[in-house]
């Protein structure tokens, strides 16, 4: 289990990976939970959507909208 920010003043618990290396640093992108909708435009620009249609999804409130400003991640790892 691993300690991370919830990024509004909080923590979280939330299972760590199930290997462990003697010299293995978290990397930037294990140090904090993403937001719910936080990677849609990046994940739908995967899919081949451009932007006007990500734009078309957004403002017909088809996807979830992540908070406005988060609090910059921080995390503590436990055994």
């Amino acid at each position: 289990m691993r300690t991370v920010s919830d990024r509004h003043g909080g923590e979280i618990r939330i299972p760590g990976r199930p290997w462990h290396f003697d010299e293995q640093v978290p990397s930037p992108e294990d140090q904090f939970v993403a937001h719910q909708g936080e990677h849609n435009a990046e994940l739908l620009a995967e899919l081949g959507y451009d932007a006007d249609a990500i734009a078309a999804l957004h403002a017909a409130g088809a996807l979830v909208q992540p908070p406005a400003a988060a609090d910059p991640p921080t995390v503590e790892t436990a055994s």
